[in-house]
């Protein structure tokens, strides 16, 4: 199902007439190029060109497909037209000595030779010929540039005409020819079966090209020869058909998706490395290219937030994310079954790309669940509703917030539990939980997804369930007891200004797991407090405590409490402190007015 999705992703993209699509044709691949070969005519060298910006990437060209090589013959396996300078040139890294770098240059020739003479005679593609059969290929061994070119391993090149801003790899009849039947004729050896993929009958691939995910070059299907995983006397991609045609299109999928910010969400390491990364695709039917796009961007946003490589305004695209998937889920968009969307997540490995998560289902479905993660994970502060991201979930739950730290497997069991509507990984609550008592923090983001969590998991079992603002008919006695602990923290802060060290820092990790041994002493200071405030005040604080103790559960305050529970007491605590700030913010608003409209009468008369 992943390789059929991806390569009916290619057949989307390449259908559309936009020229932002850049999608290679069947047959060909864009690849990165570093270094050129310019040629006369007659085949003469001119110049070894360096194509690498500032920032030392080469130019991205069309080149024909790359073939899979691998184990020890791989020398005698070249791309046409192209490749590293092994191939091209027949040269080792600088430094190194490559025992089959004259294998793999006349493999290389033996290659663009095999080519119609149709092709072989079209000027570019004879002018290569005519570099080898003279021997100029080996002036480019005395170009100013050799060295640099030598010295980074693997770096590919190709030809152009000196005169010509095209590479030869870029000819239109070559191109054609890339895709057309005569190159789909079985080569010698090759095998012809129905593909798994398409349900075609063609020549099944023997080996899958690699694909890039961050600098890791690695395969997502493959067979190493005589690995025990062999059947029925099969060898490598035989096990498992899949057609060349087929091949090339989820590979190409795969790449154009990984290059593509509005389909992909990285997850990097400490060195920048992708560590999982996330792609996304729709799979429109009835509904527009445009809807499915905006589908795409709405995930990003709900992705990334505020974090990640996102430069967008994390509050207007998560907005627009949450009206997007609401006019789909409410119908005001129209779907039906056959509008699908795909999330696929892979992880580099040396030789394979790990499959960490896959869904696909329709697009209602999907939205559905997305829509109810945002009602879930919303949450009031004392200025808007707050609805974080994925990343600021996953970086809220570890030391200094540094994505890096989270564990590899979080990453794909969050993102399972909001494509699938389950229940929140306990591992993320977890983690979560032990940096709220590390550092005394339970942050909007922590609580949000506190209670998110909460309410999935208990959502069938337990009628009430946790509000995205202060519920003064929650009953719940951890809730309460958060709330006592912000009311008495806000009373310190009114009692004593200034002060370094509060309630919170010195109590928060005792009043929430062991409640019944700090309790009377904060009582003792509650007394303390009002002592010190003026009468409105204290009558203030006095009404908000009777509120929270009228309502506490019979059975006093608990001496010990669980990890949900002390769950429970962050929410409360949360929704207490920002209730009190909005209090103050309306009390000094209404000041304010109270002070204009006493200045305006004074004015008037």
């Amino acid at each position: 199902m992943i390789l059929q999705s991806l390569a009916n992703y290619y057949i989307r993209k390449s259908r559309n007439p936009s020229p932002e699509s850049r999608v290679a044709p069947y047959g060909m691949e864009y690849k990165e190029i570093k270094f050129i070969i310019e040629i006369d005519d007659d085949g003469s060298f001119v110049n070894l060109a360096d194509l690498r910006d500032d920032k030392k990437r080469g130019k991205t060209l069309l080149v024909p497909k790359s073939v899979g090589r691998s184990g020890s013959a791989s020398w005698q396996t070249a791309n046409l037209l192209w490749d590293h300078y092994g191939y091209v040139l027949g040269q080792s890294k600088a430094g190194t000595e490559n025992q089959n770098a004259e294998g793999q240059l006349r493999s290389f020739i033996a290659k663009i030779e095999s080519l119609p003479e149709e092709l072989k005679s079209e000027e570019d593609i004879a002018a290569v010929i005519k570099c080898y059969q003279r021997g100029e290929y080996k002036k480019v061994l005395e170009s100013p540039n050799w060295p640099e070119c030598n010295k980074i391993p693997g770096c590919n090149m190709t030809f152009r005409l000196f005169y010509e801003s095209r590479a030869v790899t870029e000819n239109r009849k070559l191109i054609d020819w890339a895709a057309s039947a005569v190159n789909d004729a079985p080569e010698k050896g090759g095998v012809v079966g129905r593909c798994l993929v398409t349900g075609e009958i063609g020549e099944i691939a023997r080996t899958h090209a690699k694909v890039g995910v961050g600098g890791s070059q690695a395969n997502l299907v493959g067979f190493q020869k005589n690995s025990g995983y062999d059947s029925y006397g099969k060898e490598q991609g035989y096990n498992a058909p899949v057609s060349k045609k087929a091949e090339f299109f989820y590979t190409t999928a795969l790449n154009i998706l990984l290059k593509s910010p509005s389909n992909r969400a990285l997850f990097l390491d400490s060195k920048k490395n992708i560590r999982v990364a996330l792609l996304f695709w729709a799979e429109p039917h009835s509904i527009s290219e445009d809807d499915a796009a905006d589908a795409e961007l709405a995930v990003r946003a709900l992705i990334y937030g505020s974090s990640g490589e996102s430069g967008d305004d994390a509050d207007t695209g998560i907005k627009n994310a949450k009206n997007i998937f609401k006019s789909i889920f409410n119908g005001s968009v129209p779907t039906t079954t056959k509008d699908r969307f795909c999330v696929l997540g892979i992880a580099p490995n040396k030789a394979r790309i790990s499959v960490v998560f896959w869904t696909r289902g329709t697009l209602k479905e999907i939205a559905q669940n997305i829509y109810e993660y945002v009602k879930d994970v919303n949450l009031e502060n004392r200025v808007n509703t707050i609805t974080p991201s994925v990343y600021d979930i996953l970086r809220s739950s570890e030391y200094q917030g540094k994505m890096e730290n989270v564990p590899s497997n979080m990453i794909p069991a969050m993102v399972y539990s909001i494509f699938n509507g389950t229940p929140f990984p306990s591992s993320v609550f977890g983690h979560v939980m032990a940096r709220i008592r590390a550092e005394h923090n339970p942050s909007s983001v922590r609580v949000a997804f506190l209670k998110a969590y909460l309410n999935r998991k208990y959502r069938n079992t337990k009628g009430a369930e946790l509000q995205v603002a202060l519920d003064k008919n929650n009953a719940n006695t951890a809730y309460r007891l958060g709330r006592l602990l912000a009311v008495l923290q806000k009373l310190q802060e009114e009692a004593n200004p200034g002060i370094n060290a509060t309630l919170m820092d010195r109590f928060y990790s005792s009043m929430s797991s062991t409640p019944a041994a700090v309790i009377p002493t904060l009582l003792r200071l509650k007394t303390h407090h009002l002592a010190k405030l003026p009468v409105g005040r204290k009558i203030f604080f006095e009404k908000v405590f009777t509120e929270i103790f009228s309502n506490l559960k019979q059975g006093g305050i608990p001496k010990h409490m669980s990890l949900e529970q002390q769950a429970d007491f962050a929410v409360g605590y949360y929704h207490q402190r920002e209730d009190l700030f909005k209090e103050k913010d309306k009390d000094a608003s209404n000041g304010n007015n109270e002070s204009a409209n006493g200045t305006k009468s004074e004015d008037q008369n």
